[in-house]
């Protein structure tokens, strides 16, 4: 029997509370996109230069802002080809409606469609293409103020190796808003002689040896991930400090390929899928809160609403609807603070040893696994999607929700989405 079919344990009303929740959340976003001022930018009027009117692509009018004596690159219309670098400091380069403007396909087919390099910078309203290539978006390592906002980030690969991501920032970065965006149609695959190790990331803060602070991955859609080996929703690493990731939609993660199980065990092929993975060098006031992660699957390993391979200390969990069959695993010996979550049922999450073993007994209930070191009492009863003040909710954790232990069994791992490997 194959390993990982996320349970189905929420029924039709929740699965429309998700939908509704992102056609608001879309229609939100059109709202302020559509308003034909620089969101964010208050009350002041930006100076602008208009594409196609002024300029031909937005590369030329954002190469001649500097000149131009602009701050603001508004583009009406048309599909750009070619990478987009913006790389004027403080410039906003938005679109006059979502979506009213593409931009498709890289110059390299290991970089990105839209690549940033200066501080300040805020990219907006955009669709952003990038098929049979590595990267949609890429903010550039070192860059502080950055704000990646509102975009339509689609059809990025497949790729043959790892890290084909929509979002990704490259380390180094102080003051980054992901927000308001979504990423979907994200793929990587094996090479013709399936010697590589194709993983999928929809929105990465990358490298481990680089700080983050202040930084927010927020009100996001990372929806249908596939991958031959791992797609993660969202994936930390580096040095984390007053980090937030709030009100996400991570749906429809799929790792599959051509081996058996059988075949896949004891090999780097192994599948498995992720909502949320931190694999962080450190981690100080990190909260991940208001995320709802749902239909996360692989043949393998179980999938899993949340992973923490390293970083737990400095690391809260809380306010989130962690639905895979695994909602949370921990393979550091760290406890992670996990209360007020919902794991899919009233009466709160499983503890079982390890991530394969979260699927062998019978789940009438759809309730969420936990392993490893969490502290998750009590839990939210009911599912963040069914209105205002769920935190009066936080009532679970009578133990009557607990069975089979709390250990580091099987699944344990580092299963990061680039350079790492499965859980083991």
């Amino acid at each position: 029997m194959l390993r990982g079919d996320g349970h189905d344990g929420r029924d039709g009303e929740a699965d429309g509370g998700l939908r509704r929740r992102s056609v608001l959340r879309a229609a939100g976003t059109a709202a302020a996109v559509g308003t034909g001022v620089a969101l964010g930018s208050g009350s002041a009027v930006a100076a602008s230069t208009t594409v196609p009117d002024d300029y031909a692509t937005v590369q030329a009018a954002v190469d001649n802002a500097t000149s131009d004596g602009v701050d603001e690159v508004v583009v009406t219309e048309g599909t750009y080809a070619g990478t987009l670098t913006v790389d004027v400091p403080d410039l906003t380069v938005r679109t006059s409606g979502p979506k009213a403007a593409t931009v498709e396909g890289s110059d390299d087919e290991t970089g990105a469609a839209v690549s940033i390099a200066a501080d300040g910078v805020t990219f907006e309203g955009f669709a952003v293409r990038n098929p049979d290539r590595l990267l949609g978006i890429k903010v550039q390592s070192g860059y502080g103020g950055v704000t990646v906002r509102g975009n339509h980030v689609s059809d990025v690969g497949p790729f043959t190796r790892l890290g084909t991501t929509g979002i990704l920032a490259g380390g180094g970065h102080s003051g980054l808003s992901v927000a308001g965006n979504t990423v979907e149609n994200v793929s990587s695959e094996f090479p013709g002689d399936e010697s590589g190790y194709p993983t999928t990331n929809g929105i990465f803060l990358d490298d481990t040896a680089s700080d983050y602070e202040d930084c927010e991955v927020a009100d996001n859609v990372v929806r249908d991930l596939s991958a031959e080996t791992a797609p993660i929703g969202v994936l930390l690493q580096g040095s984390l400090t007053d980090v937030t990731v709030s009100g996400n939609e991570v749906t429809g993660l799929t790792a599959a390929n051509d081996r058996t199980p059988a075949e896949q065990e004891g090999t780097k092929f192994v599948t498995f899928a992720q909502g949320i993975n931190v694999t962080a060098s450190s981690t100080t006031d990190v909260v991940v809160e208001r995320n709802v992660v749902d239909d996360v699957t692989a043949e393998y390993f179980n999938g899993e609403g949340v992973k923490v391979d390293s970083g737990a200390s400095g690391l809260t969990l809380r306010l989130n609807d962690l639905l895979p069959t695994v909602g949370l695993g921990n393979a550091t010996g760290t406890t992670v603070d996990a209360t007020c979550n919902y794991w899919g049922h009233p009466k709160g999450p499983r503890e079982v040893s390890g991530n394969l073993v979260a699927d062998d007994e019978p789940n009438p209930q759809g309730r969420a696994a936990v392993f490893g070191p969490a502290d998750t009492s009590s839990w939210l009863v009911r599912s963040i999607e069914n209105g205002e003040n769920v935190e009066n909710s936080c009532v679970g954790g009578d133990g009557k929700g607990k069975e089979d232990g709390n250990g580091n069994g099987r699944g344990n791992g580092n299963g990061n989405g680039r350079g790492g490997g499965p859980p083991n």
